[in-house]
């Protein structure tokens, strides 16, 4: 999981996430030509990017702490994950909604989330 916009916040965080994806793809598409070459097998990654606001913060107990996210946006990013095929750069409709005017995308139908509508 990666996290953009916290700690701190940039008005562009959302683009900044999906040109992050489409360039971690990018990489893998590199990465496994040189291993094909090899003879080795691919590495299949799929990637999806979900926007809102979450809480962040050190989160634990006094054993074991780490920085991280909460919130119904990261439960909702969790789900869509599953839905991302070796390859692609999934984004829901909040995501997009954030940067439709800067990178093309296929609309691939709403699909229905546990406890989610229409994402």
């Amino acid at each position: 999981m990666a996290i953009f916009g916290a700690p701190i916040v940039h008005a562009n965080d959302t683009e900044r996430a999906v040109k992050a994806a489409l360039k971690m793809q990018e990489k893998n598409r590199e990465f496994n030509r040189n291993r094909k070459n090899r003879g080795l097998k691919e590495l299949e990654i799929g990637i999806d990017i979900n926007s809102g606001m979450a809480v962040a913060g050190n989160i634990g107990s006094d054993r074991r702490m780490e920085y991280s996210v909460i919130g119904d946006t990261v439960n909702t990013a969790s789900r869509v994950q599953a839905l991302a095929e070796a390859g692609q750069v999934v984004i829901t409709q909040t995501t997009y909604d954030y940067v439709k005017d800067m990178v093309k995308a296929v609309k691939k139908g709403s699909v229905e989330i546990k406890g989610k509508k229409n994402l």
